[in-house]
């Protein structure tokens, strides 16, 4: 009670409650970085740089164990260089914090920063490699492939669990299989090979046009991605429910499922203090403050954001097909240069 007024705090919803206990809470902590990747949604449309600070953070990962997030995801921009990373990794294994994924590029590995990370309990990587060395190059500059193979190796030296993170474009699509033949038996401790779909962003449409998937490639993909698990490789798409939906209707029973990018109990923290629900997202669902979160994931903004679509969906004749493998709503409009017609149908459409 505050003087005569009442201060209400919604209470969370079931559904909310029960996802943030599985889900990571991401936090952009910088936009600064060594690499200049073409497709980085990151840094798109802006010239500045940002850097979230020690008491905010701090704040976010108390405030967010509080509401039953055990699960913390630390993204950038490149996060080693963020002054603030391992005593901020510290704290939230001290709070309870089950596990910390962290995306990096290695390029600032030295044996002294490997044996802080190794030192995290809960801690697994990522790190990009997009393909041999003429497409990595090209998306993230000369001479970086040669600087990520040796980040790779020498992250899995100190025996730090490792996924590879790939993007796909239509270059690496035409040697996908042979890539991640050859990446498993040059790295072979890595857990995963981790691929996500090459989208557009603010200001690099122009870049990346040539290489966004069509519909076709993206059929092609998936059949790529069931071919590779029956053969015993460990490969899945990253956040593209779609694909389950294109292995069903294939009849491709080895196709791992995979989670909407916009989902229950899903925040971002960004660099600039926003609050979005996917890294990717430019809807900002207001600016970072104490008690902020849980506000958030009780609003009904939130709560309409995360639910079915039940306008254009409702009019699409793939609807029972998409809802039966998982998939809620269509497909993000930066798959390609068409917004039309939903990225969704027309992959679907050219199935029939």
């Amino acid at each position: 009670m505050m003087g005569n007024a009442m201060v209400v705090i919604n209470a969370m919803p079931s559904k909310i409650h029960e996802a943030i206990k599985k889900e990571n809470l991401s936090i952009e902590v910088t936009t600064r970085c060594t690499s200049n990747c073409t497709y980085c949604f990151v840094r798109s449309g802006s010239s500045e740089y940002h850097d979230l600070d020690y008491r905010t953070v701090l704040s976010i990962i108390k405030e967010g164990y509080e509401i039953g997030y055990r699960h913390l995801h630390i993204t950038g921009g490149e996060p080693l260089l963020w002054g603030h990373l391992f005593d901020i990794c510290d704290n939230a294994i001290v709070m309870g914090y089950e596990s910390i994924f962290l995306n990096t590029n290695g390029f600032l590995f030295d044996s002294n920063t490997l044996k802080k990370l190794k030192s995290i309990k809960g801690l697994n990587l990522s790190i990009s490699l997009l393909g041999f060395p003429d497409i990595h190059d090209t998306f993230r500059g000369y001479n970086s492939f040669i600087k990520t193979a040796q980040a790779i190796e020498m992250a899995l030296n100190h025996n730090i669990p490792l996924y590879l993170f790939c993007v796909v474009g239509k270059s690496l699509l035409a040697h996908l299989p042979h890539f991640v033949q050859w990446a498993f038996q040059k790295f072979p401790g890595i857990k995963e090979i981790t691929l996500i779909q090459l989208i557009r962003v603010s200001g690099n449409a122009d870049k990346v046009f040539n290489e966004l998937l069509t519909p076709d490639d993206f059929v092609s993909l998936v059949r790529i991605i069931s071919l590779l698990n029956v053969y015993g490789f460990s490969v899945s798409l990253l956040e593209n429910p779609l694909a389950a939906v294109v292995a069903q209707m294939l009849e491709l029973p080895w196709f791992s499922s995979s989670p909407h990018l916009i989902r229950p109990g899903r925040l971002t923290i960004k660099a600039d203090k926003s609050i979005t629900i996917a890294h990717s997202s430019c809807q900002s669902l207001g600016t970072y403050s104490r008690g902020k979160l849980h506000r958030i994931l009780t609003s009904e903004v939130y709560l309409h954001g995360i639910e079915d679509d039940c306008n254009t969906c409702a009019s699409c004749k793939h609807m029972a097909v998409c809802r039966k493998a998982g998939m809620q709503r269509p497909s993000e409009p930066f798959r390609d240069m068409q917004e039309t017609i939903p990225y969704c149908k027309r992959v679907l459409d050219s199935l029939l």
